[in-house]
């Protein structure tokens, strides 16, 4: 694929590739600066599209456990249908999980935004894991503007019980300061009921 770019940086002599482009069975071959520093640029080009290609993966991932769980409770039989509306409405943050939750949080924790009609009511422990007392329980939720949702969904931060924002080394550092986020951010003290949540989304989504 980047044989036409590779080819005219190539030394004339002790070659490591051949002229149709295969590899020279040798020891050492050198190369040029220039050569080098264009397999640096393309193997970091490579990794960002790994990088991609991994975090749509754990997206979909997430996407079918929740499709999974949804299915399981539509097809119980155990519950009536209002229940398992109110279940399914909440992995949404909608319905009477997220008036619970407007009971005990009334705006974003980072970025401080109260409208609600722009805030996300998420789950602390994922909707997946918790069972159904926990899908509706307003103290497994935090209102988050939809940026740093899908920062703490995927486990780039999370927060200690006395509200210091933990951000996780997998996280581009350039996007905390894009989003005027500041690293040392204490967004204040949770509620005891909300704390066991959050020694599970610590312990089990945060990435480390």
């Amino acid at each position: 694929m980047h044989l036409d770019k590779i080819k005219p940086l190539l030394p004339v002599k002790y070659s490591p590739l051949d002229k149709n482009g295969d590899a020279v069975l040798s020891y050492l071959f050198s190369i040029s600066q220039e050569l080098g520093d264009f397999l640096l640029e393309l193997s970091r080009v490579e990794l960002v599209a790994i990088e991609a290609l991994q975090a749509q993966a754990e997206v979909m991932k997430i996407e079918i456990l929740d499709e999974m769980e949804e299915v399981s409770i539509i097809q119980k039989e155990n519950i009536g249908p209002l229940e398992k509306e109110n279940l399914v409405k909440s992995r949404r943050g909608q319905g009477i999980f997220k008036s619970n939750l407007k009971l005990y949080e009334k705006s974003c924790r980072v970025t401080g935004l109260s409208d609600k009609s722009h805030l996300t009511a998420s789950h602390i422990k994922p909707w997946r894991d918790s069972n159904n007392k926990e899908k509706i329980d307003g103290y497994n939720g935090l209102l988050l503007s939809p940026h740093i949702d899908r920062l703490f969904n995927y486990g780039f931060i999370s927060f200690t019980d006395d509200g210091k924002l933990l951000v996780s080394s997998k996280l581009n550092k350039n996007v905390l300061t894009d989003w005027n986020v500041k690293t040392d951010l204490n967004v204040g003290k949770f509620a005891f009921e909300q704390c066991k949540y959050l020694d599970y989304h610590r312990k089990n989504i945060f990435k480390v």
